[in-house]
């Protein structure tokens, strides 16, 4: 007969083969020494906080399961989606809050133990182990879904699901929302402790998924109107079309343009267009009338390659520089909604558009700029942002809101569509010159070196570095604040 207390416990880890900065995979296994390995734990460390904006894409290349756990739960930062923490009846127990988006997850995949000796708690002592262990700290979350795999029977893999529900409740585990995932906290102060097994939420089908489309439904959002009025809180609206249109899109501000486009994330947007703008005024110089232009220019990593492969000439330059223009503009000036139609009428008869667009150039380019600029210098990204903006009333003093951050939002309302192929293009610079630009590229090889020897910034031909450009932005920004 075994007993727990002749059981090792091993540790082994191997980083994932496709994706080693971002996943590790961790097995623990239960060995005896009549019976060999009796149980065994299976489990992914997510690192997010090298993910910037792919944690999505990375989930799904490693497997149907953590696509579709990440697509329900997070967006593609890895922070966990707001309508699964907004009160109501998404919110489950509402024992989860913003501390998902702390740390790393530990995805436990698979535990499994012989059916010889099941029943003793050992499967819950290996959950023990891999929260005691150097994998997990107190900042982490660990989550998973009771998924049966292998039973084509329903009532069977109803009756094994229900099972594996009780045992991962039983180990501290809670539902995330109502979907049909599970968390657990190493935190012992964290709400969910507090939660009873029976006091868990249920799962409520798949109409939490919200891969596609994170608004809420407008029988959820009369719900929310209806509660709110009836207890006295303060409303966004005095009407529910009003408040509707408000919190469509999980505005908690109440005045973000559209219900979308919050004041922060409006400002964010403006400075990167204001920066573009005056950069690419800059750019001018490295042109030469009525000669196309190779190089790598400050805004020229969100043209496809397939523009740039021809050359760039000036009046193609200065029409896309007024895209920038009318955006900076539209945002600084107006409290509406950014989109594409009122930039296409803010920018008819401005300098170079028309060029611009003949020669296959498009608004989104801007659009993919902007947003693509704000996120590598916000939070999601390497905050810089804040290095300049913190301390200055006219960012600070503006409100905060559940869409302050929400790029991919942003973008979808911009009509960039996330399965299209948006910039930075810069493998163009390495891969994608056709070879009957070799003579080209060689004579401006030449140029590229004698310009750096003479330490010319801002020559024709240079393929800029990222500190100058930074060093470029920065001047650009102080500036801005003169």
């Amino acid at each position: 007969m075994v007993s727990l207390q002749d059981i090792s416990f091993t540790f082994s880890e191997e980083v994932d083969y496709e994706n080693p900065r971002f996943l590790t995979n961790i097995e623990l296994k239960a060995t005896c020494p009549d019976l060999g390995t009796v149980a065994s734990l299976s489990a992914i460390q997510i690192h997010r906080r090298f993910v910037q904006d792919s944690f999505l894409e990375i989930m799904d290349a490693h497997s149907s399961e953590l696509h579709e756990f990440s697509c329900t739960l997070f967006d593609k930062f890895g922070r966990v989606r707001p309508w699964l923490l907004e009160p109501g009846r998404r919110q489950g127990t509402g024992c989860w809050g913003n501390e998902l988006n702390d740390g790393q997850i530990i995805y436990v995949s698979e535990v499994s133990v012989n059916e010889g000796i099941r029943g003793k708690g050992l499967g819950s002592l290996m959950l023990k182990k891999l929260v005691e262990s150097q994998y997990v700290n107190d900042r982490d979350t660990l989550m998973c879904w009771p998924s049966p795999v292998g039973v084509s029977d329903k009532t069977e893999w109803k009756n094994l699901k229900e099972k594996q529900v009780a045992f991962f409740r039983k180990n501290g585990f809670r539902r995330v929302g109502r979907t049909k995932f599970f968390a657990y906290s190493p935190d012992p102060a964290h709400p969910s402790h507090t939660i009873l097994e029976t006091g868990d939420a249920d799962e409520k089908g798949r109409e939490f998924d919200g891969a596609a489309d994170s608004s809420l439904s407008a029988e959820e959002l009369e719900e929310k109107y209806l509660v709110k009025r009836a207890m006295g809180e303060t409303m966004m609206s005095d009407t529910l079309e009003g408040y509707i249109s408000k919190r469509k899109w999980g505005c908690t501000c109440g005045v973000c343009a559209g219900g979308w486009l919050s004041k922060r994330m409006r400002f964010r947007l403006q400075c990167d267009a204001g920066l573009a703008e005056d950069g690419m005024e800059m750019d001018m110089d490295s042109f030469e009338r009525g000669v196309p232009y190779f190089g790598s220019l400050l805004q020229t990593d969100y043209l496809p390659p397939h523009i740039r492969r021809s050359g760039l000439f000036k009046t193609f330059y200065v029409g896309y520089q007024s895209i920038f223009d009318a955006i900076y503009n539209f945002l600084d000036r107006t409290d509406q909604p950014l989109s594409l139609p009122v930039i296409a009428a803010r920018t008819l008869g401005a300098r170079g558009v028309s060029f611009f667009f003949n020669k296959g150039g498009k608004i989104e380019y801007a659009f993919d700029a902007i947003t693509h600029a704000s996120m590598e210098q916000s939070p999601v990204g390497d905050d810089s942002f804040a290095e300049t903006w913190d301390e200055h009333d006219s960012f600070t003093a503006l409100p905060t809101c559940a869409n302050d951050l929400e790029f991919s939002l942003v973008r979808q309302r911009l009509g960039l569509d996330p399965r299209g192929r948006w910039g930075p293009y810069r493998e163009y610079d390495d891969d994608a010159m056709d070879e009957d630009d070799e003579d080209d590229d060689d004579s401006m090889d030449e140029d590229d070196e004698d310009d750096d020897n003479d330490m010319g910034s801002l020559f024709p031909g240079e393929r800029r570095n990222p500190q100058v450009i930074e060093a470029i932005v920065r001047q650009l920004m102080a500036e801005r604040q003169v």
